[in-house]
């Protein structure tokens, strides 16, 4: 018969083994249990992070999205009067960070087709100015995306001519738009060539002169001579025909007056010593026609410098760089020789006659002797 202070020693060991098991087997399936679920989370968390850090969204919904051209150009010309077209297209996809091929027609311009354009016009108030930027709003059709995702486009310009002395822009932008479980959309743009985050899609083009796309025609007036009248003004025609339609170019007399000139007509203005004219802004296909009315008229003489041909005051040509072409009058005291030959007959008549008539008194002089 056991005594009644085993019984207590075995019953204890007895609760303790117990208590062991009761404690440990649940502990280590709740740990194993625990184990997975951070594991699972770790996996969603890891694959989240893949994406944002590949193509994270700008967080404001697609509301206001757009692209936008800049024109950098000559302080001293107008905008030209053009138009610059893009194009949207699905891009590639990239299943490394969960992008898919854009649906087609999901991003479309306002018009509601895959192109479309910004378009510029000349204003007074272009002179001055470096640069104008102008934008056109693009449309996500929400219908066009069932399934949640990233969905990849490119957008370029499409126009690569069409406004001569402009440099168009090669550019490509991507835009990934974000479709969304709860249906709200998002997007991001990125730059092709680099890969970088954009907050916006800007292409940029250049209508400059330090560029050497477009220069400044000059034309001068220098009167020299002795009965040169400085102060006489001489009336110039002056026509600027350009390859591109409707261009309008700014003008200065004496680097104050401002003139407007369209391309196509003729602008008369005066000149006289010590003035110029200058058109800013011509292209190289840009040609000119510069006439002086009076020119060889009033006993001056007239000649030309600079230009590519010239005759009877008239001038003509293209320029590529910074052109000069300077008009001189000359009006001497010295008679031209035409005058001379006109009175030699007379004069030799005249001098023959005194030669005569002084030999014929000699004669009689020493006859009476």
């Amino acid at each position: 018969m056991i005594s009644k202070a085993k019984f207590m020693k075995k019953m204890a060991a007895f609760l303790m083994a117990f208590t062991l098991v009761c404690t440990s087997s649940p502990a280590d399936l709740h740990t194993g249990a625990a184990t997975e679920t951070v594991y699972a989370a770790q996996a969603v968390a890891i694959s989240s992070e893949q994406v944002i850090a590949a193509t994270s969204p700008i967080g404001k919904g697609v509301d206001g999205l757009k692209i936008s051209k800049t024109l950098e150009k000559y302080e001293n010309s107008y905008i030209p009067n053009t138009t610059f077209g893009f194009e949207i297209a699905p891009g590639v996809a990239d299943p490394d960070n969960k992008v898919e091929v854009g649906l087609a027609g999901g991003v479309t311009f306002a018009n509601g087709s895959t192109t479309g354009s910004i378009g510029f016009s000349s204003a007074k108030s272009d002179i001055g100015s470096k640069q104008e930027t102008k934008d056109t709003a693009l449309m996500v059709n929400a219908s066009s995306f069932v399934e949640p995702g990233i969905y990849r486009y490119v957008i370029k310009e499409t126009s690569t001519s069409g406004f001569e002395g402009i440099a168009y822009s090669t550019e490509k932008k991507i835009l990934d738009i974000y479709k969304y479980s709860d249906d709200s959309f998002d997007y991001r743009f990125f730059d092709e060539a680099t890969g970088d985050k954009l907050s916006e899609a800007n292409f940029t083009n250049t209508y400059n002169h330090a560029e050497g796309q477009v220069q400044d025609l000059t034309v001068s007036k220098t009167v020299t001579g002795k009965l040169g009248n400085l102060s006489k003004e001489f009336a110039f025609n002056i026509a600027i025909n350009s390859s591109n339609n409707d261009e309008v170019y700014y003008v200065t007399k004496n680097g104050e007056t401002a003139i407007e000139q369209w391309n196509g007509s003729s602008t008369a203005i005066t000149l006289k010593s010590g003035d110029s004219v200058t058109i800013y802004g011509l292209s190289a296909n840009d040609s000119y026609t510069i006439t002086e009315v009076e020119a060889n008229a009033n006993g001056y003489t007239t000649s030309i410098a600079n230009a590519d041909s010239s005759k009877d005051g008239t001038a003509t040509g293209t320029i590529t760089a910074d052109t000069n072409v300077s008009y001189t009058n000359t009006k001497d005291a010295t008679p031209p020789m035409g005058i001379v030959m006109d009175i030699a007959p007379y004069a030799i008549m005249v001098a023959a006659a005194f030669i005569l008539g002084f030999a014929f008194l000699r004669v009689r002089h020493y006859g009476k002797k």
